[in-house]
């Protein structure tokens, strides 16, 4: 199943045949730096079974494939999780080093919270990141995100950032979502 596409990207199910790919991503010490710590092959299998578990019909939670229009390579993850011990969701995204620098992830943030928006009846979406990552902070605020106070995640801190479906409103009329 397609979650939704880009100009030039499609997130999609990953595929029980893309395993492989999975791995790569999460054992990518670069592509994890900010997100958790890398994963050997069996763990990687293992947290790829749990993922093809969360996808249900007609809903957007999961770790979704991402991959380049042109050339049908993988590119990275997108996807919506809920934030541990609340019904509230997040967003997130990480892309292979080859796919980084090109504005894609700035692509996914503006699509996928789109599709949030107009796809669910939430009302506030999340995206939660390391406070290093300057990268994504750029990437959130240019997407229309506000920061929210730092906040210790089992035992780490993490910058959370936050996007009102009324904020989204206001900028999809105007133009800007």
């Amino acid at each position: 199943m397609q979650l939704f596409h880009t100009n030039r990207l499609i997130v999609r199910q990953f595929k029980v045949t893309e395993e492989e790919a999975f791995f790569r991503f999460n054992s990518h010490p670069d592509v994890m730096r900010f997100i958790r710590p890398v994963q050997d092959r069996a763990a990687s299998a293992a947290f790829f079974v749990e993922n093809l578990a969360l996808y249900r019909p007609g809903e957007p939670l999961g770790r979704w494939y991402v991959e380049e229009q042109d050339t049908g390579l993988f590119a990275g993850v997108f996807s919506f999780l809920p934030v541990q011990g609340t019904t509230d969701i997040h967003i997130g995204y990480a892309l292979m080093p080859p796919f980084q620098g090109r504005g894609l992830a700035t692509e996914l943030v503006r699509y996928g919270t789109d599709y949030f928006f107009t796809h669910t009846d939430k009302d506030i979406l999340y995206a939660i990141t390391d406070p290093q990552n300057l990268v994504s902070h750029k990437v959130l605020f240019k997407c229309g995100f506000r920061q929210l106070p730092p906040k210790a995640v089992n035992g780490k801190e993490t910058i959370q950032f936050v996007r009102s479906r009324e904020e989204y409103r206001s900028t999809a009329a105007s133009g800007k979502a």
